[in-house]
């Protein structure tokens, strides 16, 4: 409880009352970040479970992630998830080596 504690006081609180789209969907995204690496893989998979979900990405891999390239690169690839691919195509290129170290296959669930 003290990680999410420390998650959730680490974040500028006019982040979640922003009106900028971008404000926004970076706050959501370091949040999630914040917060999953908070959790043990297997602490992760009860709740997915229990909300009948299937994981993206464990906690263990996120931690990696943000390890080997940084939480700022991170954030930058999901807030670019929702727009033009000219803009994701980059980032994931760049991360992508990253991923694969850290046992992350995007395309897994694709098709």
């Amino acid at each position: 409880t003290s990680c999410l504690r420390d998650a959730v006081t680490a974040e500028d609180p006019a982040s979640f009352w922003s009106d900028d789209p971008e404000v926004l969907a970076s706050f959501g995204a370091t949040f999630f970040i914040e917060s999953t690496i908070c959790l043990t893989d297997e602490e992760s998979a009860m709740m997915d479970a229990s909300l009948g979900t299937e994981p993206f990405i464990t906690p263990s891999q996120l931690r990696c992630i943000v390890d080997a390239a940084g939480k700022e690169k991170l954030v930058t690839l999901f807030n670019a998830m929702g727009g033009p691919l000219d803009d994701l195509f980059p980032l994931v290129t760049e991360i992508n080596p990253t991923l694969e170290t850290c046992g992350v296959n995007i395309f897994a669930s694709a098709g």
